[in-house]
């Protein structure tokens, strides 16, 4: 089972509705920096993602 929780106290009421999708690694999210936070390196967060979800690849 996933499960995962997201703090989104910082956005405006109405703003995140129940159903919205999320990006959970994008432009406003360095992904060593986040990393470091769960305490491990970008490339295992990368693969650790399940085949379930969406992917989305743009070429910078």
């Amino acid at each position: 089972m996933d499960s995962i929780i997201l703090d989104a106290t910082a956005l405006p009421n109405g703003s995140l509705l129940p159903g919205a999708l999320v990006d959970l690694i994008g432009p406003d999210q360095d992904l060593d920096a986040l990393a470091r936070e769960a305490g491990t390196i970008g490339y295992e967060l990368l693969t650790s993602i399940g085949a379930r979800y969406h992917r989305q690849y743009i070429d910078s």
